[in-house]
């Protein structure tokens, strides 16, 4: 854990140096959904969007930090937009179906 602090750290004090440097942000929010601060990685997230708004990848970790804070219905405005899609993949649907049961919306 402490290896990880000082990491986090690190990349807090370079992206006050370089805020729009989108791989240090998706870093740094992937470090923080592993020491379980969710709401720390969702405006991580909300940043990267800011910077690259049509970024799949961090919309999905976006709608997962969602769903460790258990903010159901705001993760399904997410994953809904990725199952109206043409491709959705497995990781979609569990997320989905998990924050459907959740709900008790069926869908």
């Amino acid at each position: 854990m402490l290896e990880n602090d000082a990491l986090i750290q690190a990349l807090r004090e370079a992206l006050s140096a370089a805020p729009q440097n989108v791989i240090l942000r998706k870093h740094l929010a992937e470090l923080l959904i592993q020491q379980n601060a969710y709401a720390e990685a969702e405006k991580e997230y909300r940043h990267i969007l800011d910077i690259t708004p049509h970024d799949r990848e961090v919309e999905l970790a976006l709608a997962d930090a969602f769903i460790q804070q258990e903010k159901w219905m705001v993760a399904l405005v997410i994953l809904e937009k990725f199952l109206q899609g043409t491709d959705p993949n497995a990781r979609v649907f569990l997320m989905s179906a998990r924050a459907y049961a959740e709900t008790g919306r069926p869908k």
